[in-house]
């Protein structure tokens, strides 16, 4: 099974890893929604085969892109380190040559410095895909109670209705102050220690918490999104 692996930050400057499974796509998820990026793809993507540890250098660059999205994919077995610690995978043998063998990840153009570094142990074959992107942040939107709503993690801030996909499929947004209550943020607040951390994941191990999804007005319901 391939597996992904990402890293999270947590309040305090603890951090946890996100393991998640299959062609998984760790950034990016939501697209052109208020707060998030408006991509534009710039010019065609260029693949390198590489083994071990090796350097792409990114030349020439677009003048008008800002980002780029690096996609990984096994030609053999190992653990994959993404450039600019953007997090890793891991292939086993019979992952090679399936639907489940890659992965991609967005970084922005000025933390890698004109080249991305692959990592992986001696022998171990590998494919970047380099896709360059110009990335324009969205403005978030208001509701007619004044509350922002879209994706966090932009200039503007945290919104008070952040944007999820309800466990239905359908696209809408949670308060921000109910997911923080479940997935941990107002927990970690008060962590001072990795063991802090870790006593409170054995706490919900199993637990499930299941918080509304509405419309961008947050009164209409539409769903629900489940963590746990």
């Amino acid at each position: 099974m391939t597996r992904i692996t990402t890293r999270l930050a947590l309040v305090g400057g603890l951090t946890l890893a996100l393991v998640a499974g299959g062609g998984l796509a760790v950034a990016g998820v939501i697209g052109a929604l208020p707060g998030g990026e408006d991509k534009t793809v710039i010019g065609e993507s260029r693949s390198h085969d590489g083994i071990g540890t090796q350097t792409v250098v990114l030349d020439p660059v677009p003048r008008a892109a800002n980002k780029i999205r690096v996609e990984l994919t096994c030609l053999s077995a190992g653990t994959f380190e993404f450039p600019a610690n953007a997090g890793s995978m891991g292939c086993d043998t019979d992952d090679v040559g399936q639907a489940g063998d890659w992965a991609s990840v967005e970084i922005p153009l000025a933390d890698v410095d004109g080249e991305v570094t692959v990592t992986a142990s001696s022998g171990e074959r590998w494919r970047v895909t380099i896709t360059f992107l110009n990335a324009v942040r969205m403005p978030l939107g208001v509701n007619a109670n004044g509350d922002s709503y879209g994706v966090g993690g932009g200039p503007e801030g945290e919104p008070d209705l952040v944007a999820v996909v309800a466990d239905n499929g359908h696209e809408g947004y949670v308060y921000a102050a109910e997911l923080a209550d479940a997935d941990g943020t107002t927990a970690g607040q008060s962590f001072r220690t990795p063991a802090d951390a870790l006593e409170w994941q054995e706490r919900q191990r199993g637990v499930r918490h299941v918080v509304p999804v509405y419309l961008e007005d947050g009164e209409t319901k539409i769903g629900e999104y489940t963590i746990g």
